[in-house]
């Protein structure tokens, strides 16, 4: 075998290398955003209100599961303080990140 062949043979097994990395990277990265899934927000305790428009309901920091009331919290800040997901409108009691609002679209 040439030496020409020599490395033309290696600089394949270096470039299949390279792709078999950014392939595996890949699904890696799919798979990361695939396990965090948004947790079903209708298991907290919500109340209902009424408000000048209309029903709405309210879930404060104090009457929930504190790891998904801040799963909440986090999605709202992200998304300005208002974000709509599942059907709701959700926002910020009066900017007090303690309370959570939430009426249906």
């Amino acid at each position: 075998m040439s030496d020409e062949d020599l490395v033309t043979e290696a600089l394949l097994e270096f470039l299949n290398a390279v792709e078999a990395g950014v392939v595996s990277a890949k699904q890696l990265i799919g798979n990361k955003k695939r396990v965090t899934p948004h947790p079903d927000y209708d298991q907290l305790a919500w109340t209902k209100k009424t408000g000048t428009k209309g029903e709405y309901e309210q879930c404060t920091r104090q009457n929930c599961k504190v790891d998904v009331f801040d799963r909440l919290v986090a999605e709202l800040k992200v998304h300005h303080n208002f974000w709509q997901h599942n059907g709701y409108k959700m926002w910020f009691h009066r900017d007090d990140q303690n309370t959570i609002d939430r009426r249906k679209i």
